[in-house]
């Protein structure tokens, strides 16, 4: 759960301007497609707010709850956006192809693959008239929580 965690944090990441198609139209996220490819340049652009408002409910609960276990350990408080990890993590590099290889009513897929022959998944979920993306942050939370009680 960990490395499906922090292959879709990677993955937001190495997404670059290779990938050869038209942004969605402004203030629309019509397809799983066009909302990745708004994530993706928001992450470019370092925006951090607008990359979490784009995140499912799951994914922004699991850092709204590090961020609020940051700060009753003693941390400053900070908003749960800075807990995205993403600047630290990621390596640049394009996308080759970004390909749908699952769609299930409110769910789909997106095939990345990178000029190194990576293949990454990310999970979006239709939420109203936008797709959010699913970081399965909740699984990984679960995975780090196990691993530190199997050290204690």
């Amino acid at each position: 759960m960990l490395s499906r965690a922090l292959s879709a944090l990677v993955v937001a990441a190495l997404v670059g301007p290779g990938v050869g198609c038209a942004p969605p139209e402004a203030g629309t996220q019509s397809a799983p497609e066009a909302a990745f490819r708004a994530f993706r340049d928001a992450l470019q652009r370092g925006d951090r707010e607008t990359v979490f408002a784009m995140l499912d409910d799951d994914s922004r609960a699991v850092l709204e709850a590090q961020a609020e276990a940051w700060t009753a350990a003693g941390g400053d408080p900070r908003p749960a956006s800075d807990f995205l990890g993403v600047a630290d993590v990621l390596v640049e590099t394009e996308i080759r192809t970004m390909e749908r290889v699952e769609s299930e009513g409110d769910r789909a897929v997106l095939e990345l693959t990178t000029w190194h022959d990576t293949t990454h998944h990310v999970a979006l979920e239709r939420d109203g008239d936008r797709w959010r993306v699913d970081l399965d942050l909740d699984g990984a939370t679960d995975t780090i929580h196990d691993e530190a009680e199997d050290d204690g």
